[in-house]
């Protein structure tokens, strides 16, 4: 009688029925055994696509350094700053960020000074934070409110109790 062999186990098992063959499948060793033998394949194609993605990653990565490096030699051998502000260049009439105000100005639009009293500025809020006058909210909405209470100090400590005597 031709004894069965198990591919996964290494071993033979005595004899060559589907009862034995089948007590044989339930088994927990055997079953640890083709976990083990399929994990092996799972861990190689886990490790292949890691590697494939880390490579094209590294790829455009690499391309996007060169592309930019380029533009910045490019850049450099036509005089101009390598990467402009990230606004874009000032409008007609207006300073690049960090140039300061010309000469008898102070660099508040209408000349006053923002902390200072006047008039305030067209379209900015009054000073104390609330709406313009003869500002209504929308309907629906509750009133403003004003603004919202000043800070009065830290806590005052409690004196004793009213009513009774002072301690000794």
């Amino acid at each position: 009688m031709p004894r069965y062999y198990c591919d996964y186990c290494d071993t033979y098992l005595t004899h060559d029925s589907p009862l034995v063959r089948k007590q044989h499948n339930a088994g927990y060793k055997h079953k640890a055994n083709v976990r083990n033998y399929y994990m092996q394949f799972e861990e190689q194609q886990t490790q292949s696509l890691i590697d494939s993605k880390i490579m094209e990653f590294e790829a455009r990565s690499r391309e996007a350094f060169q592309a930019q490096a380029g533009a910045a030699f490019q850049a450099h051998l036509s005089g101009r700053p390598p990467l402009g502000h990230p606004m874009g260049p000032p409008g007609p009439g207006m300073l690049p960020p960090g140039a300061g105000a010309p000469p008898g100005m102070n660099g508040h639009p209408d000349g006053l000074h923002p902390h200072r009293n006047g008039p305030p500025s067209m379209g900015m809020p009054p000073p104390m934070g609330g709406p313009p006058p003869g500002f209504r909210p929308p309907p629906g909405m509750p009133p403003f409110m004003g603004p919202p209470p000043q800070y009065m100090g830290p806590p005052r400590p409690m004196g004793p109790p009213q009513g009774m005597p002072p301690p000794r």
